[in-house]
């Protein structure tokens, strides 16, 4: 009821807090994806192997709390049931962020000498693969290492037939002799990441033959 709400959230804590967020990110760490009967069933555990207790008056008692309170106790302390961010967790680590810094100044220095013709190169893939992309995350991150620690570890699509692309072009479009497709069919023996199956050696062999390609036919891409 609402009055035990209020009694279990005036006893909020720093420690509380920090159990809290290590009972969810502990799932993170053992690559599983955290559900709420289970957070709550180890947020427990913690809240007993650590005998936290709160005060009543001049007791101290040990700190409880009920299932459903704890639902709300989530929310409260800016937790949500939402999307599982891979991406930000690399991202948005120092080393990226520093050579894309890099990236941008180079592009901005040709755009003003306008010396060299700018060639993208870019994979993606289509697939029928399914993944479980929501669980308890925070709302707000403070922090790359919280991304982190709310993400799964060695993270891996599932399964599905899957047609990769990898491409290159400039602003008038898509160099037509770059465009390369592979399909992946089902089987347990597939890779299921697409880099898995774009490897050094056949990226590689992609390059070169898209530089013989460049030199024949695009201007002023030396560099």
């Amino acid at each position: 009821n609402r009055k035990k709400f209020e009694s279990v959230v005036s006893n909020l804590n720093d420690e509380i807090r920090a159990i809290i967020y290590e009972a969810i990110t502990s799932f993170y760490q053992q690559n599983v994806v955290p559900t709420l009967r289970p957070i709550f069933d180890r947020f427990v555990g913690y809240i007993q192997r650590d005998n936290v207790t709160v005060k009543k008056g001049n007791i101290s008692k040990p700190f409880t709390c009920g299932f459903h309170t704890f639902r709300k106790m989530l929310r409260l302390e800016d937790y949500k049931f939402g999307r599982i961010n891979q991406r930000d967790a690399v991202l948005l680590n120092p080393d990226k962020v520093a050579w894309r810094g890099r990236y941008l100044r180079r592009i901005r220095q040709n755009d003003q000498d306008q010396k060299f013709n700018v060639i993208y190169l870019d994979e993606t893939w289509a697939d029928t693969h399914a993944v479980i992309e929501k669980s308890w995350v925070r709302s707000c991150y403070a922090s790359l290492q919280e991304r982190r620690d709310f993400a799964l570890k060695n993270y891996k699509p599932g399964k599905g037939r899957r047609l990769i692309f990898v491409a290159a072009g400039n602003e008038d479009g898509f160099i037509e002799e770059s465009i390369f497709v592979k399909t992946i069919g089902k089987g347990a023996s597939e890779a299921q990441d697409y880099h898995d199956n774009i490897n050094a050696e056949s990226f590689r062999k992609w390059f070169f033959d898209l530089l013989d390609t460049l030199d024949r036919k695009i201007p002023n891409c030396d560099g």
